[in-house]
Parts: structure tokens; C-alpha cells; sequence
């Protein structure tokens, strides 16, 4: 589920402890390189902060437009969402139980 303005927990309305995704804006830095991964690619690295987290491999890949732009293609604009927090944790192998607080 997407978290509460941008970064705040939805707490114990998450069926799964931590499984929510940052929302709000991406930096044009971030839009500057194709940020999808498939499911087969290893990830990008997890950074600290969820602005920087990887995008979610159903979705496609970032349409090419100019040397250091990128956009997400229009027709499946709804795919693109950040990595959750689990999802992340899962990736650098923290355990199914390990809670963040934030």
C-alpha cells in the first residue's frame, strides 16, 4: 500500500508489517537513468532514503527520450511504483520478522 503522504506509515493497517512504498515526486537525477530492473537483473543498491528506492520490476521499462531524460511510459503509467520497504528488506535478506520503525 502506499504510505501516508509520501513517507509516514500506515502502522498496523498493513496486512504485512513494512509493506508500504514512499509516494510523491522523483527527482530528475533519478529520471535521468532507466530505474526498472527485471526480475531475473540483480537490484539496484537500497539506499537509506525511500525518494531513492528501485522501482518495482512490473513495470516496463523507462522510455529513452534525450541523453539523461527518461520518462515512464504513458500507457502504464500505474505500474511504476517504488520498491516497499519490505521489498527491500527482503532484497538485502533482513529477516521476514525484523519490523522497521519509522
Amino acid at each position: 500500500m502506499p504510505a501516508i503522504s509520501n513517507y509516514l506509515t500506515n502502522g498496523a493497517l498493513c496486512e504485512i508489517p513494512n509493506h508500504e512504498y514512499m509516494t510523491g515526486g522523483f527527482s530528475t537525477i533519478y529520471m535521468s537513468r532507466n530505474r526498472v530492473r527485471s526480475w531475473d537483473e540483480v537490484s539496484f543498491t537500497i539506499q537509506a532514503g525511500g525518494r531513492h528506492a528501485p522501482i518495482h520490476p512490473q513495470a516496463p521499462k523507462m522510455q529513452f527520450v534525450s541523453q539523461d531524460v527518461r520518462i515512464f511510459a504513458p500507457e502504464c503509467a500505474d505500474l511504476y511504483r517504488r520498491l516497499s520497504i519490505r521489498e527491500c528488506a527482503r532484497i538485502q535478506t533482513f529477516p521476514d520478522n525484523f519490523i522497521f520503525h519509522y
